[in-house]
């Protein structure tokens, strides 16, 4: 099942140069609400890696300069 972002990175591959919306209808209480929850929580915790990884390089270069 695709996120979001990997649709619209399809799209514009594809050719497209304007915006694109990606709706994800899912059902309440469905195994593809678990993966759609699942999915966010690891873009989130991803996103905090990635933050902090981004800092502590920071802080290290100013340190060191």
């Amino acid at each position: 099942m695709p996120t979001p972002l990997q649709a619209m990175a399809r799209v514009h591959r594809i050719g497209q140069h304007k915006p694109v919306h990606v709706y994800r209808l899912v059902t309440e209480g469905t195994v593809e609400e678990r993966i759609q929850k699942r999915a966010e929580g690891k873009l989130y915790l991803d996103q905090m890696v990635n933050r902090c990884e981004r800092a502590c390089v920071c802080v290290f270069v100013c340190v060191c300069a």
